[in-house]
């Protein structure tokens, strides 16, 4: 029979006891760039979550049961139920990056391959559990080699051979079949292994690619603690022994098998008077494991001149299906990017920069776009799979290579993070190809990727560093800091504006006022504007029965949110309207200026009898947040500037009528949208009146509210504002495709 290159991937997740984890990885593996692969989740005697977890994936995902506790025996109902050409296996705690499951297949390239396999990250995603693995027939393995083994190593009655890793590793179903599956007397540990030795003693090559990448969380277990300590040590023992004895002892001997046996248990041994003395394990381990090696070595004495227990034929028959294609066309963009987006502080719960990347993430990548979001950490690196979205947690390091060509020097703090981040979107990108960068102008993210002009960038407008210096006299008063921060941290935004490949306006005002501002004049044929989106997290919300007109303000409690105006104008307001109420939430603990007192404490002691009606909610989770809102009549926020005024359209979501300034992007979002009503900045007498006149009129604020709602759905809803900025990616792609090839030419 002509031999045919595998076209169709069954991906394996045998599970048990991992419910979350399990969530993650299923959705994951929706992700794939590949459009023939099907899911098999088989399900052990879970006492989670975990069925309430499947039933989310009916029709999506074919889904069975294994009742015994037993790795192997999960793994041939996987393969029964399978009906790819190939049939690859990934733990339920770990990750595929986005075209793993198309590079194991396109690795099936001569009819000689019947096995193959990747690298896989730790659960830092930094460092390699694995890359290239020797075992040999004893079961000792050596899993950080430099080269693919399968060459050298891929041969009838090797006692050296390629093996692959469980979490990353593939075979021929036609392959399984022929030689049996799984031995079901591994129950874990060494399982694959003893595939992988069977695959090449029938004849066939075990290889290993570089570039189908897993990570793998290696969460605890029955068999490990968090600590990483070794809490079942039976059947590690016991299947060490017996793989030794079935495929070391035909060449070595019996005597040098057992041998082997007892070096590995005095190694377990070792290692748990280890964990016992640093207090990791409970002293009863280290005192029963004697006993636990003599039962291991007694079972696994008798069991291997038993016949190995395979894959039955009953099996196949149980299990039969259909090949079940994954969902991949309701997540998968018909021609999706690996976008990279810069946000140094994605981690600061109180960063608006943060929170919109963060919701900018999420979209596109629920649209079947690649996302990965770069950040700063104090700690450890690390990578994560969060929301569909690989979040590098990362350090910055020291880096002294600023071109000389720079006209000025950046600061380090800023030259050394950009650095850093540029180094690891070229890991990434070695890994798979990044499209687009997108960059916030704060802080100069982005200066060491305009400066290397290897990638696209998008530079994303919001405050920067020339209209933040007009609220801090205190940066002009010190000449150090402005000359060894300040002026060359505004050359650089300069240089980044005029140099970058697209500017991202979230409003037209942000693109006047840092014209203004930074004193520069931007192309405009590289300006967009392409607002901000939140998600929503209205539409099922029910409203709060109001006992009274409750008035809602979200925001620092400092000058550039209008604070100051805003509790100017409530005494007037409940004058006027004795039974409205005010909830005013945002850290209040900022100091007015030239006081020792704050906004609140000021308030407080001015106005004793208005407490009643005036609640200081202090910071708020978002749960809390979006009660406020479910419950608002109206809410107020009279900022001085607003870049753009995302906590409008949070109001709006909620369909609650706005009052905010006439400034910034404010009327962008506000007046365009018909949903509230606009006073001039600093006008405590005007922002009285309108917060009355709108507590008074129950039906215009009933239709502004419906209008505000309106407006999300169609300006401001992630789909709608991801499907602008997937255009403003692509033509900041071709713009930098066609400027390399006019300096090539």
């Amino acid at each position: 029979m002509t031999w045919a290159k595998p076209t169709t991937l069954s991906v394996v997740v045998n599970t048990c006891n991992r419910a979350a984890s399990l969530d993650k990885t299923i959705r994951s593996l929706f992700q794939q760039a590949a459009s023939n692969i099907e899911i098999v989740v088989v399900n052990g005697p879970s006492t989670d979550g975990t069925e309430d977890v499947l039933a989310k994936y009916l029709g999506q995902v074919k889904i069975l049961r294994c009742a015994d506790f037993n790795l192997s025996i999960s793994r041939n109902i996987g393969i029964a139920a399978a009906t790819g050409d190939v049939v690859a296996f990934i733990d339920d705690d770990a990750f595929p990056e986005p075209f793993w499951a198309q590079r194991l297949l396109d690795a099936y390239n001569s009819e000689e391959v019947g096995a193959v396999g990747s690298h896989v990250f730790d659960q830092t995603g930094m460092d390699y559990q694995a890359t290239n693995i020797i075992c040999d027939r004893y079961g000792s393995a050596w899993p950080k080699e430099m080269h693919d083994p399968s060459d050298l190593y891929s041969f009838p009655q090797a006692f050296k051979f390629s093996a692959l890793i469980g979490t990353n590793s593939s075979f021929r179903r036609d392959l399984l079949l022929a030689t049996g599956g799984f031995d079901e007397e591994y129950e874990y540990f060494l399982d694959e292994t003893d595939v992988c030795v069977r695959i090449i003693d029938a004849g066939y090559k075990v290889v290993q690619i570089d570039h189908a990448l897993v990570h793998h969380k290696f969460l605890p277990s029955h068999m490990r603690n968090a600590r990483k300590a070794t809490v079942h040590h039976y059947p590690i023992l016991k299947n060490t022994l017996y793989f030794a004895l079935r495929y070391a002892s035909p060449q070595v001997g019996v005597d040098a098998a057992l041998q082997h046996g007892e070096n590995v248990y005095q190694a377990h041994l070792r290692d748990a008077k280890w964990f016992v003395e640093h207090g990791e394990l409970p002293p009863e381990k280290l005192s029963a494991l004697p006993g636990v090696y003599a039962r291991a070595r007694n079972d696994a004495l008798e069991r291997y001149q038993r016949p190995p227990r395979y894959l039955t034929a009953d099996l196949l028959r149980t299990h039969a299906a259909e090949f079940l294609p994954s969902n991949r066309n309701s997540v998968m963009a018909a021609d999706p990017l690996c976008v990279v987006l810069l946000c140094r502080q994605y981690d600061a719960v109180d960063s608006g920069i943060a929170r919109f990347i963060g919701v900018q993430a999420r979209s596109l990548a629920a649209l079947g776009h690649t996302v990965h979001v770069l950040t700063l950490v104090q700690s450890d690196a690390r990578i994560d799979w969060e929301d569909g979205v690989w979040v590098h947690r990362l350090t910055a390091g020291w880096y002294d290579d600023q071109p000389a060509t720079l006209p000025f020097r950046v600061h380090p703090s800023q030259w050394c993070y950009s650095r850093a981040m540029l180094d690891e979107v070229r890991r990434i990108n070695v890994r798979h190809k990044v499209d687009v960068i997108e960059a916030p102008i704060w802080d100069n993210e982005a200066i060491a990727f305009v400066c290397s002009g290897e990638f696209p960038v998008v530079v994303s407008l919001q405050t920067s560093l020339g209209i933040a210096l007009e609220s801090h006299p205190e940066w002009r008063d010190d000449k150090a800091h402005m000359e060894g921060f300040v002026l060359p941290a505004l050359q650089a935004e300069n240089y980044i504006l005029s140099n970058c490949d697209s500017i991202r306006g979230i409003s037209r005002a942000i693109v006047d006022e840092i014209s203004s501002r930074n004193k520069i004049t931007m192309p405009g044929e590289n300006i967009e504007i392409c607002n901000l989106a939140l998600e929503d997290r209205a539409s099922n919300a029910v409203r709060a029965a109001r006992q009274s007109l409750e008035v809602f303000f979200l925001g620092r409690l400092e000058l550039r949110k209008g604070i100051d105006v805003l509790l100017d104008a409530i005494p007037a307001v409940l004058n006027r309207v004795p039974h409205a109420r005010f909830n005013l939430a945002g850290d209040d603990k900022i100091l007015a200026p030239n006081s020792t007192e704050t906004f609140r404490q000021i308030f407080v002691r001015k106005h004793p009898d208005l407490m009643d009606r005036v609640t200081f909610l202090g910071k708020l989770s978002d749960a809390e947040v979006d009660a406020q809102f479910r419950s608002a009549s109206l809410f107020v926020a009279p900022s001085r500037f607003e870049s753009f005024g995302l906590i409008y359209v949070e109001a709006m979501m909620f369909g609650v009528p706005c009052i905010g300034c006439n400034t910034g992007g404010i009327p962008e979002v506000v007046s365009e949208s018909d949903c509230g009503l606009l006073v001039e900045p600093e006008d405590a007498p005007g922002l009285a009146n309108a917060i009355s006149d709108l507590l008074k009129d129950a039906q215009r604020r009933r239709t502004l509210g419906q209008a505000g709602r309106r407006a999300y759905d169609q300006r401001f809803s992630p789909a709608v504002i991801c499907s602008q900025l997937i255009d403003v990616y692509r033509r900041a792609t071709h713009k930098h495709a066609a400027l390399a090839a006019h300096l090539v030419h």
